[in-house]
């Protein structure tokens, strides 16, 4: 039993039982420099495959921007942690399938520079599902391209941006959900619950999360859902549904995180709001 005390409200969120049923076209980075185009990049491939594509640069403003090329592993936690990592640091990075070029570019001022990557798939019969890496761009600062003794001691906002390339072989793998808590909580805007769900499979996806709220006198209140959210392997994330406005009642909750057909999975619980 999980309870939560609040100033004006008591809740009570009580499980019952668990039951599995069967990452924008154009975006400002920095000043004057957008990327165009959409910042996950996916391709459905077979092994042994290769594919290629071109992530394009603008430069609104007036003067040249410089910006350096790398790569990076990507991967987040329910918690907020985000942990870019060197490429090829677990074992759904696909960094070590691409190739860029440059790695160091000038957007002229109105106008466009380019990086090229491509995507070797490797031969192997035992890939499956998803594998992905990150492109990241970012500004050379002013100071770094700057003779030795024309650079000063200053403090840089350095700001970067990742194109993320995901790679699904062919339609392998699956997704698979799990709930790794539930809790009702108190903001400024009211009372939300919160999910937090990983992904333990091998396919990424994006599930729709909702609650449906039924009162011990059999009346169902609207449904509620949280915002979804991409979900690759070994990732979590957190959800929040919005419960503000519901009456004072005892409720009978059923929680479902809808990831497709083979990666469904709801959690049912008694759920009262109670005037203290």
């Amino acid at each position: 039993m999980t309870k939560g005390i609040l100033m004006k409200r008591k809740i009570r969120l009580m499980p019952v039982c668990t039951a599995a049923a069967v990452l924008l076209p154009m975006l400002q980075l920095w000043s004057g420099i957008v990327v165009k185009g959409e910042l996950t990049r996916e391709k459905t491939a077979l092994p042994g495959m290769a594919y290629e594509g071109v992530i394009t640069l603008s430069n609104d403003g007036a003067a040249v921007v410089q910006v350096k090329v790398f790569q990076t592993d990507y991967l987040f936690t329910c918690a907020g942690e985000t942990f870019y990592n060197d490429p090829g640091g677990h074992d759904r990075s696909n960094a070590s399938w691409v190739e860029f070029s440059p790695t160091r570019l000038d957007v002229p001022p109105g106008g466009e520079a380019s990086v090229s990557y491509k995507v070797t798939v490797p031969a192997r019969e035992s890939l499956e599902g998803t594998y992905w890496s990150m492109i990241m761009i970012e500004p050379v600062p002013e100071a770094e391209n700057a003779p030795l003794r024309e650079q000063t001691l200053s403090i840089n906002t350095v700001v970067r941006y990742g194109v993320q390339l995901v790679t699904n072989i062919e339609e392998s793998g699956t997704p698979s959900l799990n709930f790794l808590g539930v809790q009702v909580l108190e903001g400024q805007q009211g009372l939300f619950l919160q999910v937090d769900l990983e992904n333990r499979g091998t396919r990424w996806t994006k599930p729709l999360v909702w609650v449906d709220l039924v009162t011990e006198a059999g009346k169902k209140l609207d449904r509620r859902e949280s915002v979804p959210m991409r979900l690759y392997p070994g990732t979590s994330v957190r959800h929040r549904i919005d419960l503000a406005g519901i009456p004072f009642d005892k409720y009978k909750a059923l929680l479902i995180a809808d990831g497709g057909e083979q990666a469904m999975i709801g959690q049912q619980f008694n759920l009262n709001i109670l005037q203290k």
